[in-house]
């Protein structure tokens, strides 16, 4: 069976950016990173701290792995960014979408909002108690989310 998983990430409606959908001054952040670092054209992996810290760790996952995964994340091109998503393309009708929400973050982040909007809008939303990089931080836990609808 197919189905559409997010995970703990923004959903630009059709015609919008991920720039689009940022708050000002985290948009004014990113901007000024990428003028800083990558002459405008690619923006530094964001400080952790940024996307709500690291969060819990399974276990048997080592702070110091995931510390090192995270200093070698690599910078990212601005236009991806930048891109809309093209007025073209529909609400997926024919498959389920369900949403990972990483919920060990500071009270007010903006994913958090977002999955309890999705929440109430009938979407399929799983919470796994971790920060925003679960891939890293929860593997197990993120494997059991997406295995287990």
């Amino acid at each position: 069976m197919s189905r559409l998983v997010y995970l703990d990430a923004f959903l630009p409606k059709p015609g919008l950016s991920f720039l689009d959908v940022l708050p000002p001054p985290a948009r004014a952040a990113m901007l000024a990173a990428a003028d800083a670092y990558g002459c405008g054209r690619y923006v530094p992996p964001a400080p952790i701290e940024a996307v709500g810290g690291m969060g819990a760790l399974e276990p048997g996952v080592q702070v110091e792995h995931v510390n090192d995964a995270l200093q070698r994340r690599a910078s990212h091109p601005l236009a991806s960014y930048r891109e809309a998503v093209p007025a073209s393309v529909a609400e997926p009708v024919d498959v389920p979408r369900g949403f990972i929400s990483c919920t060990d973050k500071p009270e007010g982040d903006l994913l958090l909002a977002l999955a309890s909007g999705l929440r109430a809008s009938g979407w399929d939303v799983q919470d796994l108690p971790t920060g925003h990089f679960a891939m890293l931080t929860m593997p197990d836990g993120l494997v059991d989310c997406l295995v287990a609808r």
